[in-house]
């Protein structure tokens, strides 16, 4: 498979895509997670979605003829989008920037993934401006290749890379000195990373299904990084179930959506 870029969206083949500012345009974003996708469509300089939808792959489906069909349904192919993003939850490794070449992206990639040599997969790669680091993710090959057919220079980005960058351009504007480490729930287990004042600390995925087990690592790694219990703070993203227990262990501890 061959490695590909984040590039911007100018047109599309089945739904139109324009580049014209209108009242009547739109964005449309694609989340890709391991059981199945969510379709957002956004009107033109809305922060929240004006519509969302649901698209679940049934047993025996394949998932890109599932999407395909959401994505060609008479409602979506009647608007116009300005720009249009798929972000995917799969698996992901990091590199610093200075330390990125482009014609190594599959072969460092593989070397965390070893396995997915044998799957049909793309490896992608985006890089994060405020981390200073290339995000390097992969993506199902007959999911990108349909989804290419309808708009052919569609937005990549990774679900992890987002969050990642989301939060240390929050963090910028911040002056507390506190230590934080993030707790987000993801489609396979639990996504924990810890930020640094200019750059990337940690980031990890663990694949975990149920509560104990997602409490376990995140008190494994706030040991491992060496936090302290009364000082340094804990944010749980979208995961409040673990906060009552978590609480018994840390005394700062943040719940947010």
């Amino acid at each position: 498979p061959d490695s590909r870029s984040v590039m911007p969206v100018t047109t599309g083949t089945i739904m139109r895509v324009t580049g014209n500012k209108r009242i009547n345009t739109y964005r449309l974003s694609i989340r890709v997670s391991t059981d199945g996708f969510s379709l957002y469509i956004y009107k033109e300089g809305d922060s929240k979605p004006f519509e969302k939808q649901q698209v679940p792959v049934s047993p025996g489906d394949y998932p890109h003829i599932a999407l395909e069909r959401a994505l060609t349904r008479e409602r979506l192919m009647e608007l116009q989008y300005d720009e249009v993003e798929m972000i995917v939850d799969a698996p992901t490794t990091r590199i610093p920037l200075e330390e990125f070449q482009r014609e190594e992206t599959e072969a460092i990639f593989y070397l965390t993934y070893p396995r997915l040599k044998q799957a049909s997969v793309k490896v992608c790669y985006e890089i994060l401006p405020y981390l200073e680091v290339v995000e390097l993710f992969a993506v199902d090959s007959l999911l990108l290749n349909m989804v290419m057919q309808l708009f052919p220079e569609v937005q990549l980005h990774s679900w992890q890379g987002r969050i990642l960058e989301s939060t240390a351009k929050s963090e910028q504007k911040d002056i507390s000195i506190c230590r934080r480490m993030h707790v987000c729930r993801n489609s396979s287990g639990i996504f924990i990373y810890v930020l640094k004042k200019k750059g990337l600390h940690f980031a990890c995925t663990y694949e975990v299904d149920n509560p104990t087990d997602a409490l376990y690592f995140v008190l494994f790694t706030w040991k491992k990084l060496d936090f302290n219990a009364h000082e340094d703070l804990c944010i749980l993203h979208d995961y409040e179930e673990l906060a009552d227990e978590l609480g018994k262990y840390l005394k700062n501890l943040k719940t947010c959506e």
